[in-house]
C-alpha cells in the first residue's frame, strides 16, 4: 500500500487526509466553507483551489480502482485460458 496524504485547511485548521472517505469529507467541508466567504476574496480563491485539488484526487482515486479492477479481471481471464488449455 502506498503512503499518500493531502494537506488541506478546513475551518482554519491544517489537516492531512489519506483515504477516499476523508477526501470526500474534506471536499464537502471545503464546499460548505466556500459558501460563507466573499466571492473574489483570497479565502475564496484558496478554498476554490483546494476544492479543485480534492475533486481531482477523488477522480484519480476512482480511476485507479477501476484500472485495478480491470487488471484483476484480465489476469483472471488469462489464468482461466491457461487452465483450460
Amino acid at each position: 500500500m502506498a503512503d499518500f496524504s493531502i494537506n488541506v485547511k478546513i475551518g482554519g485548521v491544517e489537516q492531512s487526509v489519506s483515504t477516499i472517505a476523508q477526501i470526500e469529507a474534506a471536499l464537502r467541508a471545503t464546499r460548505e466553507e466556500l459558501k460563507g466567504v466573499e466571492i473574489g476574496s483570497a479565502a475564496f480563491e484558496e478554498l476554490g483551489r483546494q476544492a479543485g485539488n480534492l475533486q481531482r484526487e477523488l477522480q484519480n482515486s476512482f480511476k485507479e480502482v477501476v484500472n485495478f479492477d480491470k487488471s484483476i479481471a484480465q489476469l483472471g481471464e488469462s489464468v482461466s485460458r491457461i487452465g483450460s488449455s
